[in-house]
């Protein structure tokens, strides 16, 4: 079933078995669900649900840059069946988190583009010799 795969392209990027996953190597995991036709990589629908799902995992963690496999396969979870499946009021309450957090991945990818475009105008005025 959909565990079974998950477990199986875990262990193909985790082969010494740390229990650990490289933030970097997220997409490439999903993507790799993916073409299993398991329905936990529905995080790669879209960029906004990904980049949610790399906030949630790495936000105020001790080491921002490892996922843990029973941490990621719960809100792999959560994603793929959506808060409705919660009772009332955890349903509310990981609403609220879903959306603290996508605005989070927003305004992270802002401060990106903004350090992009100051970058190149920096280049740009150095060729230039301003």
């Amino acid at each position: 079933g959909h565990i079974e795969s998950y477990r199986r392209v875990w262990r193909d990027f985790d082969p010494f078995a740390k229990g650990t996953l490289p933030v970097t190597r997220l997409r490439d995991f999903l993507k790799k669900l993916a073409k299993d036709r398991n329905p936990l990589a529905t995080a790669l629908n879209s960029e906004w649900r990904f980049q949610t799902l790399r906030m949630e995992l790495t936000y105020q963690k001790g080491d921002k840059y490892q996922i843990e496999f029973r941490e990621l396969i719960s809100l792999l979870g959560l994603h793929a069946v959506g808060p409705s499946a919660l009772p009332y009021t955890k349903m509310l309450r990981r609403d609220e988190e879903v959306t603290w957090y996508g605005q989070l991945a927003a305004c992270a990818k802002m401060v990106a583009l903004f350090r992009g475009m100051k970058q190149r105008r920096q280049k740009r005025e150095e060729a230039m010799g301003i």
